[in-house]
C-alpha cells in the first residue's frame, strides 16, 4: 500500500468522525417494560330469575312447609378471596285480606346444609380465602305453612343475591 493511499484513508476516516458518523456496534442490548394492572373481578350468574312452588296440597300444610330442593343455583367467578350472601328488602311476604305473610317465612338453604329464615340483612351462603373459575352453589328454598294463619292467596318476595370481596384472612 502506498502512503497517499492511507493518508487518503486516514483524512476520509477524520472526516467521517468529524461529522458525527458512528459505526454501530456489535451486540447492543434494549430493554422494553410490559405492564398491566389487573383489577379485583367478580362475577355472579343465577340459572333463573323466578321461583315457584309446586301446587300446594293438604300434605304440605300438614308437615308444615313446601320446599324447593335445588331451586336455583348461584355461580361465581372471582379472581380474589370472595364471599356469597343472600338477603331480603321487604318485610313481608304480601298481605292478603289483611293478613301479612312474614318474610321470614321463606327459608334458603346452601343444598345440603340447615335451613334459615331469610332476613334483610345479608346471610353468607358461602365463602372462600381463594379464587373461583364458575364456582356453582345449589340453593333450596321452602315456605313455611301453617293451617291457622296462611289464608289462600299470591305470596311472594324477592331475594338479592351478593358476591362481594372477602375481607377475611
Amino acid at each position: 500500500m502506498n502512503a497517499t493511499w492511507i493518508r487518503g484513508a486516514a483524512v476520509v476516516i477524520w472526516l467521517a468522525l468529524a461529522a458525527g458518523f458512528v459505526p454501530a456496534t456489535a451486540g447492543q442490548v434494549e430493554t422494553v417494560n410490559v405492564s398491566v394492572t389487573v383489577p379485583t373481578l367478580q362475577r355472579l350468574d343465577l340459572s333463573t330469575h323466578a321461583v315457584s312452588f309446586a301446587a300446594i296440597t293438604s300434605h304440605e300444610y300438614d308437615v308444615g312447609y313446601v320446599a324447593e330442593p335445588a331451586a336455583l343455583t348461584v355461580t361465581v367467578s372471582s379472581n380474589t378471596a370472595w364471599k356469597l350472601s343472600v338477603r331480603t328488602t321487604s318485610a313481608n311476604m304480601g298481605t292478603v285480606c289483611g293478613y301479612a305473610k312474614p318474610a321470614s317465612d321463606l327459608q334458603w338453604r346452601k343444598s345440603g346444609g340447615a335451613y334459615a329464615a331469610i332476613t334483610g340483612a345479608d346471610q353468607v351462603i358461602e365463602s372462600s380465602t381463594i379464587h373461583a373459575a364458575g364456582h356453582a352453589v345449589s340453593v333450596d328454598v321452602r315456605m313455611m305453612l301453617n293451617w291457622a294463619r296462611d289464608i289462600p292467596g299470591r305470596y311472594g318476595l324477592d331475594l338479592t343475591f351478593t358476591l362481594a370481596e372477602s375481607v377475611e384472612p
